[in-house]
């Protein structure tokens, strides 16, 4: 996976050709960068709460499929129309809101399959006030 600038954005992207891939030598990548522990643990978390077996056969390649589609289609002297396909609508989103949304979504995710969630203020108030009563 790449990530190029398109547009003003940037824009992931697999490369598929030897002329797309380039030697990390070729970069001018700075020396002095420091991440701070929380940009290190909030990537983690973000790895973490995306990681997954990997299984080559839950995945198809459809666009195999479709030029099979084509060429079966010409073989048989059926008339191959291109179907344009609309636009899709483009969002910029800023990477570490979104970064931080999607490892928050994954908490919620676990801690709500291991019930485990946040209780609110109100309801560790009312459980210490419980508590408290109860000694």
């Amino acid at each position: 996976m790449s990530v190029r600038p398109l547009d003003g954005v940037l824009l992931p992207s697999t490369p598929h050709w030897p002329d797309e891939i380039r030697d990390s030598g070729d970069l001018d990548v700075p020396g002095d960068v420091t991440v701070s522990s929380k940009e290190v643990a909030t990537a983690q978390a973000l790895v973490d709460a995306m990681a997954m077996r990997f299984d080559p056969g839950d995945f198809k390649d459809e666009y195999e499929e479709a030029v099979e589609d084509i060429v079966k289609a010409k073989v048989a002297g059926r008339e191959v129309v291109e179907v344009e396909e609309p636009e899709a609508e483009t969002t910029v989103v800023d990477l570490m809101s979104a970064l931080k949304a999607s490892v928050e979504r994954a908490k919620e995710g676990e801690e709500a399959a291991t019930g485990r969630g946040k209780r609110t203020a109100a309801e560790r108030k009312r459980t210490t006030t419980r508590r408290r009563k109860s000694a």
